[in-house]
């Protein structure tokens, strides 16, 4: 009897296992797809402009070309959820950290980005600035929103 309950923990525990393995590959590929989504956006983003100036160009001007803040849509018409949404650049990012910083009198300099990762389920620009003092200051920038999503300062290096 003993035994049998021996054999029955080992089997508990192996498909808890497997199911803990499971849910972590789910969740790295569904990250994997959400980013290539957005990669792809991006790419489509950047080959538009390309488009519509050949366009522009190639066809004969019986109307006039909306400029691009015409173009551009209200806040209350951008898209939501799932739908595509612009990402800051690495400079724009760089803007509100340095706003930030300026906002609370630290005298400090840009010092590197890991990139875009995720904080808290959230894709955000991580940035490193360095201040006067030696300290080191990180922001963590949500991509689609510019809020500072997480702000640590510390003497790590």
């Amino acid at each position: 009897m003993d035994r049998d309950k021996r054999r029955f923990w080992i089997i508990i525990a192996s498909i808890a296992a497997a199911v803990v393995l499971l849910l972590g590959s789910l969740y790295i590929a569904l990250d994997f797809i959400e980013e290539w989504r957005e990669r792809q956006q991006l790419t489509h983003q950047r080959e538009l402009p390309r488009q519509v100036e050949d366009r522009e160009r190639n066809s004969p001007p019986t109307q006039r070309q909306p400029s691009e803040e015409e173009r551009t849509p209200a806040p209350e018409q951008r898209p939501e959820g799932n739908q595509q949404r612009r990402q800051l650049s690495l400079d724009e990012a760089r803007e509100i950290a340095e706003k930030y910083l300026q906002s609370r009198n630290i005298d400090a300099s840009f010092r590197n980005h890991s990139g875009i990762d995720r904080e808290a389920g959230t894709r955000v620009w991580e940035l490193e600035y360095r201040g006067r003092d030696g300290l080191t200051h990180e922001f963590y920038i949500d991509v689609y929103t510019g809020d500072v999503v997480k702000f640590e300062t510390g003497d790590w290096d």
